[in-house]
């Protein structure tokens, strides 16, 4: 979805865009193959809920990855690399990752070979000193937290089911209120 909005994913869709982005695609998508499917009856494989941290510099978000990369979760496999690290499991899995780094390997050329060399450094300069949270939720969750055939017209009752704060209260074992309420996040 953030790539077919903005032309890359630096930067975050919240859930009333994303509904806006899919009616887009809809159109686009009917007037290539004809009459199909109505959004609101698409099945949903899989949902991925992030959360960005922008720091002050590349350094700060670093040194908070390396703190993250020493936590472990539950039930999961966890795998680290110098730019990221991933808790892995069948119905859901999470990761924490320095969003410059991913952007310049995976995004950054297309950008500056299709659109412009401008917007691609514009957009590597606003991937500096991010930090994502992504949490990817796979169908068997979804299935097993809302129901059946969770398709687009539940996206609401996902949003308020599974919220970024619940994981990552997860993920950290609670928040220690001396250091960070629920509100800062």
């Amino acid at each position: 979805i953030h790539k077919y909005v903005y032309s890359h994913n630096v930067l975050l869709s919240y859930d009333k865009e994303v509904k806006k982005a899919l009616n887009s695609l809809y159109k686009l998508i009917s007037q290539k193959f004809g009459k199909f499917t109505k959004v609101e009856n698409w099945i949903i494989q899989r949902i991925d809920l992030c959360y960005a941290w922008k720091f002050k510099s590349q350094q700060e978000a670093e040194v908070v990855l390396s703190f993250l990369q020493s936590f472990n979760f539950p039930r999961k496999k966890k795998s680290t690399y110098d730019t990221s690290v991933m808790y892995i499991g069948s119905s859901y899995s999470l990761k924490f990752y320095l969003k410059y780094e991913e952007f310049y390997k995976h995004d950054f050329r297309h950008l500056r070979d299709y659109y412009s060399y401008d917007f691609a450094y514009k957009t590597l300069n606003m991937a500096r000193g991010v930090l994502r949270f992504e949490a990817t939720l796979r169908k068997k969750y979804l299935s097993y937290q809302l129901g059946e055939d969770l398709s687009v017209s539940d996206i609401d009752s996902v949003w308020r089911m599974t919220t970024i704060c619940s994981l990552l209260e997860k993920f950290m074992g609670g928040f220690n209120v001396e250091y960070m309420k629920k509100s800062d996040i």
